[in-house]
């Protein structure tokens, strides 16, 4: 253990949500790993909501509890405000629409034990308000292995701890140890607000993958349980489609880190082959997900967000051949200074 008060730092970002911050805390509170073995960062992206969120926490009167205010926007920004504040070397960051089980610190503690292993999860399940609609089982993709859901960010690996790809430790469930956060350069942008959207890259996906080639062990654990919250609006084929839009913009902030993508330049030949190229990526990588479905009819909800994915790649290759700054911060080796460009 280094030479800190905790052993393990639970950071959790949040912004103008209260109520499901209040049952993320409680569960978190709650757990059967002993209180003085953690400590607790709400870090709060929501500015407007300070005055509540530290009445919140001191009706809670919990010493470990402590209240950061980060005022510039975006989950990128609470993480890394989150991981320069805590004290141990050991951190997870979880989602503030959670509900931990009481075992899944413990887990979580347990399985750093083994010295190789740099990051952990486990079962992200859901909690829905109401039952989902028949077609939400087409975005479901099932192996002997386990299952996932991404558009509701749900994963399961099955009931025994084994070793995961690092790009299955997502970020409701994400403890990595501090070490290997700093080597791999830390995360990339992720939610931002919709003015923003910009702005945004592929999240702790992109840290996953930078693990990957660094050759860092991920293991799952299936008491590291945590619940996600999944209320009715999630389960509209209108949510569906915004989140693949915004997920078409991080797979064209990803293709262009990669070189995947050759920006076009100014004449019109050019700019048609780079997007008929992205058209066919992004035809492709769908095609990959339906056929993985193991033969699910494609929907009408598939056809929707697939064209909703194109038009937020499309977007953002608009918005970084007409702003070089834009293109600066996409290209950035590491954004511990997550400060946004001027341009923002």
């Amino acid at each position: 253990m280094a030479a800190t008060e905790v052993e393990i730092s639970v950071i959790v970002p949040t912004c103008g949500r209260k109520e499901l911050l209040a049952r993320a805390l409680a569960s978190v509170m709650e757990q059967d790993a002993p209180r003085s073995r953690y400590e607790v960062i709400v870090v709060n992206n929501g500015p407007e909501q300070g005055a509540a969120l530290s009445a919140l926490l001191a009706a809670g009167a919990d010493q470990r509890v402590r209240l950061v205010e980060e005022k510039v926007p975006g989950l990128l920004a609470a993480r890394h405000r989150g991981a320069r504040e805590a004290r141990s070397d050991l951190l997870v960051f979880v989602d503030d629409d959670i509900v931990a089980a009481p075992s899944w610190l413990s887990a979580i503690l347990e399985t750093f034990e083994d010295s190789s292993v740099s990051l952990v999860t486990g079962p992200c399940l859901p909690q829905f308000e109401f039952s989902p609609p028949e077609w939400v089982e087409a975005f479901t993709f099932r192996s002997d292995e386990g299952w996932r859901c991404g558009f509701l960010s749900l994963i399961g690996w099955g009931a025994r701890i084994r070793l995961v790809d690092p790009i299955y430790v997502w970020g409701l469930n994400f403890a990595i140890r501090r070490e290997s956060l700093l080597r791999a350069g830390g995360f990339h942008p992720d939610a931002v607000p919709w003015k923003l959207r910009r702005f945004r890259g592929d999240g702790e996906i992109g840290l996953a993958l930078k693990c990957s080639a660094l050759g860092m062990k991920a293991a799952y654990h299936p008491s590291a349980l945590v619940r996600h919250y999944v209320p009715a609006e999630r389960l509209t084929i209108e949510y569906f489609e915004r989140r693949a839009y915004l997920q078409g913009i991080s797979n064209s902030y990803a293709a262009i880190r990669r070189g995947r993508v050759k920006l076009p330049g100014p004449r019109l030949a050019e700019k048609a082959r780079s997007a008929l190229g992205q058209l066919r990526w992004n035809v492709v990588a769908w095609l990959d997900a339906w056929r993985e479905s193991r033969g699910k009819p494609y929907s009408c909800a598939h056809r929707r967000t697939m064209f909703a994915s194109l038009r937020g790649t499309l977007y953002h290759q608009r918005e970084v051949r007409r702003d070089p700054a834009l293109l600066e911060w996409v290209l950035k080796p590491d954004y511990w200074d997550y400060r946004l460009p001027a341009s923002s």
